[in-house]
C-alpha cells in the first residue's frame, strides 16, 4: 500500500537501487512473507515514501540477502527494478515497477546464488545485465562459480523467444571456489557482447581481476556460452586487508569496497579501476564517516554511494552519502577518525592562533629564564666582599632555544596489515529433500548448463516421490578439452570497446548488496505439479516443451509466465 512521508523503515537486510537523477529505491521486508518498495530523493530527511508491498508467505524473508537494480538507464518513466532475495536451497527473482506493481515472484529451481557479496555485476548492455556469481552446487570437473544474464522483461508478460533471463556455468576461466568478495565493473557496450571486469578477492588476501564477457544472442541449446571469463590479473592489494563484512558497489568502470578500517569502527572506502590499474587503493575521505555495520546496504548514485544503516542498539535508519568528487561524507551518524581534527579540508584550530601561542610561550619562558639569572646574580654581589671582585661569564645569560621548542602530538597512523576477521555465515542444513536431477552435456554442444525460470508455489515441506525408481544423483557428461587452467595472464587484457564507442563510467551503478544474507526458504517441489516430465529434468514445467530439446544440450530458460 503506497503511503507519504513515512518514517525510514528499519530492515534486517535491505537493498537500494538508484533511479538516476531521481533518488534511490529502498527494498525489504519487515515481517515474514512481506516485500516492501520505497522511494527516497532527499536523502538528509528523515522520511520517504511507502511506493508498494507484496505479501507472499513463500517467498519473502525478513533475514535473507538482498540485492536490487533498475533497468539500464537511461530508460523511459516507470523503469523496472530487478529484486533477487538469496539463499541456500533457492534464490527468487522479482521485477517491481515504480507505479507500485510487484509482480509474483519466480526462481531457478534447484539452484540457488550463494550471497549479495559473491554476486559480481560484470556487463550491461540493452535490456540485460550480466553477472558472475557462486552457486550452491559443484558442477563435477568445473566449479561452483557461473554466469546469469538478468533480464528486465516482465516475468508474467514475456513470451518472446530467447529474451529471458539465462544462467549457465560455461565461464572458461574459475575463480577461487571459496571467495572473500565478488565485485564487477562494465563498460559501454553495442552489439552482442557486453564488457567488464569481475575482481575476486578470497580469503588468502589476494585479489584477482577477470576480463568478463557476456552475450545477449545465447539460448538455450546454443553452443554459445552466456559468459566468459579471460584469464586472470593479479590486484595489488597494497597491504590492504578485507573484512569478511566488506561490501562491494559497481559504479561503471570503477568498484568500491566499503569496510570497517583496522583498529576503528568507521568506514572505510577502497577502489579499483581494473583496465586502468589492477590496484585497490584506499579512497582519502575528509572529515567524518559512518559507522560501518554489517547490514549496511550501499549503491552507487552518480557520482556519489549512497549507504543504509540500521543501528542494531534501537534508533531510526538512516542515509549517508559520499561524494566521490569532493571526498567527502554527509549524512547522519558521522565519527571522526581518531587523529584526524579536520572538517571540510580546513583546520578546525586557527593556524595563527597556534604560531601565537608557541611564539608568547617561548617568550614567557625566556622573561623567566632573565629574572631568574638577574636575581641570582644580585644575591651573589650582597654576599661577596666588595674587594673581591666578581667573576660572570657570558654563558650564564645564554638562552638556548633549540632546547626548548615546541614538540608536536604524534600521529597515529592507520594500518591495514593485519589478519581478516573471520566471517562466520550461517548455513542450513542439507535438506534430505534436495530434489536430485540428470543433465547430460553434447560434446558438440559446449560446457553451458542452463536452468528454468519456474513460479513460485507454496512450500509444502517435502518432495515428490518418484515412482520409476526414486531420485537418481546427478549425472554429467563432461566435453572433451573444455576445462581451461586458471594460469595469470602474461599481459594486461584489454576491455573490449566497439569501435566508435567511448568508455564510460560516469553512470552511477544502480546495485547494491547487503551483509547479511541467511537462507531463505527451500523451493517448493510442488512446482513440478504440471510438468510432463520427471522430477530429474530440470524443464519449465508450464513451458512444455519438446522432448528432442532435452537434456542432451544446454536448455534455454523461459521466462516466468510462458506457457
Amino acid at each position: 500500500m503506497a503511503a507519504k512521508n513515512i518514517t525510514i523503515p528499519r530492515y534486517t537486510a535491505a537493498c537500494l537501487a538508484a533511479d538516476e537523477g531521481n533518488g534511490i529505491y529502498l527494498v525489504g521486508s519487515p515481517s515474514p512473507g512481506l516485500i516492501e518498495l520505497n522511494f527516497i530523493s532527499d536523502f538528509s530527511a528523515k522520511t520517504l515514501d511507502r511506493v508498494g508491498s507484496k505479501l507472499d508467505s513463500s517467498v519473502w524473508a525478513t533475514g535473507a540477502g538482498k540485492a536490487c537494480f533498475t533497468y539500464p538507464y537511461p530508460k523511459a518513466a516507470n523503469r523496472a527494478i530487478q529484486i533477487l532475495q538469496f539463499g541456500s536451497y533457492s534464490t527468487y527473482f522479482s521485477i517491481a515497477y515504480p507505479d507500485g506493481t510487484i509482480e509474483s515472484s519466480s526462481f531457478f529451481r534447484e539452484r540457488a546464488f550463494a550471497s549479495p557479496r559473491l554476486f559480481a555485476w560484470s556487463g550491461s548492455l540493452g535490456d540485460y545485465d550480466m553477472f558472475s556469481l557462486v552457486t550452491n552446487y559443484t558442477v563435477p570437473g568445473y566449479s561452483n562459480w557461473a554466469g546469469l544474464r538478468l533480464s528486465f522483461l516482465s516475468n508474467s508478460g514475456n513470451t518472446t523467444a530467447n529474451t529471458g533471463s539465462l544462467f549457465g556455468y560455461g565461464l572458461t576461466t574459475f575463480p577461487a571456489a571459496d571467495p572473500l568478495l565478488a565485485v564487477g565493473t562494465y563498460t559501454a557496450s553495442t552489439g552482442i557482447l557486453s564488457s567488464g571486469y569481475t575482481i575476486v578477492f578470497d580469503k588468502a588476501n589476494q585479489g584477482k581481476a577477470y576480463l568478463t564477457s557476456g552475450s545477449t544472442t545465447a539460448f538455450q541449446g546454443s553452443s554459445e556460452s552466456v559468459m566468459t571469463l579471460a584469464p586472470y590479473v593479479t590486484v595489488n592489494m597494497n597491504n590492504i586487508v578485507l573484512s569478511a563484512d566488506a561490501l562491494g558497489i559497481t559504479m561503471a568502470g570503477t568498484a568500491y569496497v566499503l569496510d570497517k578500517v583496522e583498529g576503528g569502527n568507521y568506514t572505510a572506502i577502497y577502489s579499483i579501476t581494473p583496465g586502468a590499474t589492477f590496484e585497490l587503493k584506499q579512497v582519502t575521505a575528509k572529515g567524518g564517516a559512518p559507522l560501518f555495520l554489517p547490514s549496511m546496504a550501499g549503491a552507487a548514485y552518480g557520482k556519489q554511494i549512497v549507504t543504509y544503516s540500521v543501528p542494531p542498539t534501537g534508533g531510526d535508519a538512516y542515509f549517508n552519502i559520499f561524494d566521490t568528487a569532493s571526498g567527502t561524507w554527509s549524512g547522519s551518524g558521522l565519527v571522526m577518525p581518531p587523529g584526524d581534527s579536520t572538517t571540510d579540508g580546513k583546520s578546525s584550530t586557527p593556524i595563527g592562533a597556534i604560531v601565537g601561542g608557541v611564539v608568547g610561550g617561548l617568550l614567557v619562558i625566556a622573561l623567566a629564564v632573565f629574572f631568574f639569572v638577574r636575581r641570582r646574580r644580585q644575591s651573589a654581589k650582597k654576599s661577596i666582599p666588595a674587594a673581591q671582585p666578581v667573576q660572570q661569564t657570558s654563558e650564564v645569560n645564554k638562552f638556548d632555544g633549540a632546547n626548548h621548542g615546541h614538540i608536536p602530538p604524534p600521529v597515529h597512523q592507520i594500518q591495514h596489515d593485519q589478519p581478516p576477521v573471520q566471517y562466520t555465515q550461517y548455513e542450513q542444513p542439507q535438506s534430505p529433500f534436495v530434489q536430485a536431477y540428470q543433465v547430460q552435456y553434447d560434446p558438440n554442444q559446449g560446457q553451458q548448463v542452463q536452468y528454468n525460470f519456474a513460479h513460485a508455489q507454496p512450500d509444502q515441506g517435502y518432495a515428490t516421490y518418484n515412482n520409476q525408481g526414486g531420485y537418481q544423483p546427478p549425472t554429467f557428461v563432461l566435453p572433451p578439452g573444455q576445462q581451461s587452467s586458471e594460469s595469470p595472464m602474461s599481459t594486461p587484457y584489454k576491455l573490449f570497446q566497439p569501435a566508435g564507442v567511448a568508455a564510460s563510467d560516469s553512470v552511477g551503478s544502480p546495485m547494491s548488496t547487503t551483509a547479511y544474507s541467511p537462507p531463505s526458504p527451500y523451493v517448493s517441489p510442488s512446482s513440478q505439479r504440471d510438468s510432463t516430465y520427471p522430477p530429474g529434468t530440470p524443464e519449465f514445467p508450464n513451458a512444455k516443451p519438446d522432448k528432442a530439446s532435452l537434456p542432451q544440450s544446454p536448455q534455454y530458460i523461459p521466462p516466468a509466465g510462458e506457457t
